[in-house]
C-alpha cells in the first residue's frame, strides 16, 4: 500500500474496510478487557453454536403448541356408538422480531497516516472486535433482565417465560393450585397480557388462575425456604421435586415428541445460593447417594449438572425472586435469528455531511421462541407473602 493511498476516492476507502474486515474474520486473536458484570456469555454461546440456531424470514416468529390431547380417549364396550368430532388441539404462538445495531468508523486521516498495511489493520481490527463486543455485551444482559411488555425494541428474557411464585399464591398455600413447594403455577410475567401470544390466564388470590384453557402454559416454580439464599435439605428438596416434574418422557409410539437432551439442561444460580451448595458438597462428599457434589474436588455439581453463576442473580428483581435458581433445559427454548440480519456487517463510504469517515455497521435481529413452557425450566427463590 505504502505511500500511494494519498488520494483515496470514497469507494477505495470503503472497499479497504471491508477488504481487511474479511480477512480478519469476528472472534480471532482479540483480547478484550473482561466486563465486571458479565462473566459467560450464555445466550451469544447459543446463537453462534450453529445446531441450535434457527434462522426465519417473515415479520413474526411463528410456531404452534398442542396444549391439550383430543379428550377421546375411554375405555369402551364392545359396539359402542361414537360421535367423532374435529376438536382443536393446537394454539399459535407469536413474537415479534427484535433489532439490535452497533457501528464503527474510521475517518480518512487515520487511513492516510497509515503507510503499511498491518498499521491499518492494527486499527480496524480492535475497533471492529470492540463493537462486536459491544453488541454481545447488550443482548447479553437483556438475556436476564426483567421482560417489558411496553416495550418495542426489547427481546424477551428468562424471566420473560420462567416466572417466580407470585406473593399471593405464598398467601394462598395449598388453595387454588397454588403450592410453595412446587408446581406449574408459573403465570403471567408483570405487565404482560400473554407469553408469546398465549394467555396462560391470571391468577387472583382467593380464587386461584381465572382461566384453565391453556394451564399447560405455565412454567413451574417454587419458593426458597430461606430468606438469606443458603442451600438448604429442604431446598435440596424443591430443587429435587423441580428437577423430576420437568423430566417429562413421551411413550416411544409418540415419537414426535422428542425426548430431552441432558446436555441442553442449564443450571443458573446466585453467588450465595452457589457457595453454600459448594459448602454441603465438601461435607457430603464422601457419602454415597447425594445430589450434591464434588466434580474433581473443586466444581459443584447437582445431579451431574454443574451450577453456574450468573452475576445478574445476585441483584434482586420482582421478575425472579431473592436469591433465584433456574433450571432451563434449551430443547425448549431458542435464539431465533432473523435470515439476513445475523451480525451483518454493511460498510459505507464518506458523504457530504462527514466527506472524511467510512462507518460499518452491524445488526442482529432476533428473539426468544419457547416451544414447551411446561418443559422450558423453572425457578426457585425467595419471594415474601403479602
Amino acid at each position: 500500500m505504502g505511500a500511494s493511498v494519498e488520494g483515496l476516492t470514497a469507494t477505495e476507502m470503503a472497499d479497504l474496510v471491508i477488504s481487511v474486515t474479511d480477512a480478519y474474520p469476528m472472534g480471532k486473536n482479540f483480547e478484550f478487557l473482561r466486563n465486571a458484570s458479565i462473566h459467560s456469555f450464555e445466550l451469544m454461546n447459543r446463537i453462534f453454536t450453529k445446531e441450535k440456531i434457527v434462522i426465519q424470514g417473515g415479520t413474526q416468529i411463528s410456531g404452534y403448541v398442542v396444549y391439550k390431547e383430543t379428550g377421546t380417549a375411554q375405555f369402551v364396550l364392545p359396539g359402542k356408538v361414537y360421535q367423532p368430532s374435529i376438536e382443536q388441539v393446537m394454539k399459535k404462538h407469536t413474537v415479534d422480531w427484535r433489532h439490535s445495531h452497533a457501528d464503527w468508523s474510521v475517518v480518512r486521516e487515520e487511513i492516510l497516516g497509515c503507510r503499511e498495511p498491518e498499521e491499518l489493520v492494527g486499527i480496524i481490527k480492535p475497533r471492529r472486535q470492540a463493537c462486536q463486543m459491544g453488541l454481545a455485551l447488550l443482548n447479553e444482559e437483556q438475556f436476564w433482565a426483567a421482560g417489558d411488555a411496553s416495550s418495542g425494541t426489547d427481546p424477551l428474557t428468562i424471566p420473560s417465560f420462567i416466572v417466580p411464585i407470585f406473593s399471593d399464591q405464598i398467601t394462598d398455600t395449598g388453595s387454588y393450585g397454588s403450592d410453595v413447594e412446587g408446581a406449574f403455577q408459573g403465570g403471567l410475567p408483570t405487565g404482560f397480557s400473554d407469553v408469546s401470544g398465549i394467555d396462560p390466564g391470571t391468577y387472583s388470590q382467593g380464587s386461584g388462575f381465572d382461566d384453565a384453557t391453556y394451564e399447560r402454559w405455565r412454567n413451574w416454580n417454587a419458593n426458597s425456604p430461606n430468606s438469606d439464599g443458603e442451600y438448604t435439605e429442604t431446598t435440596e428438596d424443591r430443587l429435587e421435586r423441580m428437577f423430576l416434574n420437568l423430566n417429562f418422557e413421551s411413550p416411544d409410539n409418540v415419537d414426535d415428541l422428542k425426548k430431552a437432551s441432558f446436555m441442553a439442561r442449564r443450571m443458573y444460580t446466585n453467588i450465595t445460593t452457589q457457595l453454600s451448595m459448594k459448602r454441603a458438597a465438601k461435607s457430603q462428599n464422601d457419602q454415597v447417594g447425594w445430589d450434591v457434589s464434588l466434580d474433581g474436588g473443586k466444581n459443584v455439581m447437582w445431579k451431574g449438572i454443574r451450577p453456574k453463576w450468573q452475576k445478574q442473580l445476585d441483584t434482586y428483581s420482582a421478575s425472579r425472586g431473592y436469591f433465584p435458581t433456574y433450571l432451563v433445559n434449551f430443547n425448549a427454548l431458542f435464539p431465533v435469528v432473523r435470515k439476513g440480519e445475523y451480525f451483518l456487517e454493511q460498510t459505507f463510504g464518506p458523504d457530504k455531511s462527514q466527506p472524511d469517515m467510512t462507518t460499518t455497521h452491524m445488526d442482529l435481529s432476533y428473539n426468544l421462541m419457547c416451544t414447551n413452557r411446561q418443559a422450558v425450566g423453572g425457578v426457585i427463590s425467595y419471594v415474601g407473602a403479602e
